[in-house]
């Protein structure tokens, strides 16, 4: 038997959904951890400078290589 025109269009429209859905979670997900990484980044690069400007004379800060 086959199934009526109401469930199949029911069907295709919850697929559309979940797909247009997932792919909007993708994209969001990437956005936000982009957002964090170079937040942090930045967060890194303040306290560097700020490490830089008030270390004390005649103490090594870097590490050798």
């Amino acid at each position: 038997m086959r199934p009526s025109l109401q469930h199949r269009l029911s069907l295709g429209l919850s697929l559309a959904i979940l797909v247009v859905a997932s792919a909007a979670g993708v994209v969001a997900f990437v956005t936000a951890f982009n957002d964090a990484n170079e937040l942090q980044d930045e967060q890194l690069r303040q306290i560097a400078a700020l490490m830089d400007r008030h270390r004390l004379p005649g103490v090594e800060t870097r590490l050798p290589l």
